[in-house]
């Protein structure tokens, strides 16, 4: 496995998530059996991570979500059926308490905004 790397703002793979969605490579990520493997712009690997790896975002549950729920949410963003069908697909289950949550993760995901209540200071 190629372990993680770092990404501009840490360790955790939310950050490397973060730093493919700004730069509109979430195409790059790609399912292989049960690991996430990010590419780089060559096609080699960058990481390769358990679909199931909590990341540091914590719900307000005060749950860590998996990284597979957090991509699922970036490819399915304009409808939370469709995130919640595709995270049921998947067994990536993820609990967001409310719109505003969601939208917040989306948009540090995005780069719109430099962090979002669930990542730790």
């Amino acid at each position: 496995l190629v372990p993680p790397r770092s990404g501009a703002m840490g360790d955790d793979s939310i950050f490397v998530l973060r730093e493919f969605v700004i730069a509109d490579r979430l195409d790059d990520i790609v399912e292989d059996g049960k690991d996430l493997v990010f590419k780089d712009k060559d096609g080699s690997e960058k990481m390769r991570v358990p679909m199931d790896k909590k990341t540091v975002y914590k719900n307000q549950s005060g749950q860590m979500i998996p990284i597979l729920a957090a991509v699922l949410l970036v490819r399915n963003s304009t409808s939370h059926v469709a995130y919640l069908r595709a995270c049921a697909q998947r067994g990536a289950w993820c609990h967001f308490a409310a719109s505003k949550e969601r939208q917040g993760l989306l948009d540090f995901l995005h780069g719109a905004a430099e962090t979002c209540g669930g990542i730790p200071a």
